[in-house]
C-alpha cells in the first residue's frame, strides 16, 4: 500500500507539470527570441537526516542531527523563450552529484554478551544523485548597452537516488559482531519533491548571438518521504515484509535456533537539497524573429 501511496502521489507530480507546460505552450509559440543556455554550477548546503536503531534493543545505536553534505556538481540544460524585452522563461534539466559522497551518522553496537563493551562502529557512506526539472521566470533589467541584471524565480521537480557505496562491509564487520547467524538486506531508495528557487545573476554579451551569465540562487527542496527497495535477495524469507518501503537502507537480523536474538537498523528520514546554487555558463540566441 505504502508504494501505491507513492505512486499515485508521483504521478500528480507529473500532471501538474503536463499542465504547466500546456498552459505555457502559446508563450512558447509566441516568443520574440529563443536561447540555449548551459551552466555549471555548485551547490552549497543540503543536510542528510539520518539514525542507527535496534527494534529489540539488543544493541547501543546513536542518533545524530542532520549532516551537512559537501558541495556537489550542478551542471544544467535551459531553453530560454523571450516573451518581451525584459520578461523571459525558461524550461530545464539539471543534475546534482556530490562526488565526494555524504557520510552519515556512526552507529557504535555492543551484543547482550560483550556487557558493554564496543565491538565496533560503522560510518555509512552514501551516495545522493538528483535530477531535477525547472520552470524559472526571469526579469531582466539593463545597465549597459550590453550587460544586464536578471532576476530570477521559478519552481523544480525533483528526482532523487539514494544508496551505499560502501553497504557491503557494513556486513563484513557484522561477522566479528557474534557467533550467530544473520538474515542481511541492503537497500537504495528513491525520492520525489517539489522545490522551489529564486535568485539574482548578471549577463554580458560577448557578441550578438553570444552571452556570459553567473547566478546565484537559494533552492529551497527537501526528500521528506523515501522509497526504499532491496538491491540483495532474501525480502521473501519471513519476517522481511515489515521491510518493504520507508527508509531503511541496511537491516541485519541475528538468529540462533530460529529465535531472534537481535536486529539493526539503519534508516535515512529525511534529505535536504536547500542551500545556495553559484552557477556560471553560455546562453547562445538561435533567432531574432518570432515563431509565427
Amino acid at each position: 500500500m505504502k508504494k501505491y501511496r507513492n505512486h499515485r502521489r508521483m504521478k500528480k507530480y507529473w500532471l501538474s507539470f503536463l499542465l504547466g507546460a500546456v498552459l505555457v505552450s502559446p508563450s512558447i509559440l509566441y516568443s520574440q527570441r529563443v536561447y540555449f543556455k548551459a551552466g555549471l554550477g555548485i551547490t552549497l548546503g543540503g543536510k542528510v537526516f539520518d539514525s542507527w536503531s535496534s527494534t529489540t534493543g539488543s544493541f547501543d545505536f546513536s542518533v545524530a542531527p542532520g549532516k551537512k553534505s559537501s558541495p556537489a556538481l550542478d551542471p544544467s540544460l535551459e531553453l530560454v523563450f523571450q516573451l518581451m524585452p525584459q520578461l523571459s522563461f525558461s524550461l530545464g534539466v539539471g543534475y546534482i552529484y556530490n562526488m565526494e559522497g555524504v557520510y552519515g551518522s556512526e552507529g557504535q553496537f555492543s551484543p547482550p554478551e560483550a556487557s558493554g563493551f564496543v565491538d565496533f562502529s560503522y560510518n555509512p557512506w552514501l551516495n545522493i544523485s538528483v535530477r531535477p526539472l525547472y520552470f524559472t521566470a526571469i526579469y531582466s533589467y539593463p545597465i549597459k548597452l550590453d550587460a544586464r541584471l536578471t532576476f530570477l524565480a521559478g519552481v523544480g521537480y525533483y528526482i532523487g537516488k539514494i544508496t551505499c557505496l560502501d553497504g557491503n562491509y557494513f556486513y563484513k564487520t557484522l561477522d566479528s559482531l557474534s557467533n550467530w547467524s544473520r538474515r542481511d538486506w541492503e537497500f537504495e531508495s528513491e525520492a520525489y519533491t517539489i522545490g522551489y528557487h529564486a535568485g539574482v545573476g548578471v549577463e554580458v554579451d560577448i557578441d550578438l548571438g553570444t552571452t556570459f551569465f553567473a547566478e546565484v540562487i537559494y533552492r529551497k527542496a527537501d526528500f521528506k518521504e523515501l522509497e526504499t527497495t532491496a538491491t540483495t535477495e532474501g525480502m521473501i524469507e519471513d519476517g522481511a515484509g515489515v521491510l518493504e518501503g520507508g527508509s531503511t537502507f541496511f537491516y541485519a537480523k541475528g538468529i540462533d535456533s530460529g529465535e531472534t536474538l537481535g536486529d539493526i537498523d539503519y534508516s535515512v528520514s529525511r534529505i535536504s537539497l536547500s542551500g545556495l546554487v553559484f552557477r556560471v555558463g553560455l546562453k547562445l540566441k538561435f533567432g531574432k524573429k518570432r515563431f509565427i
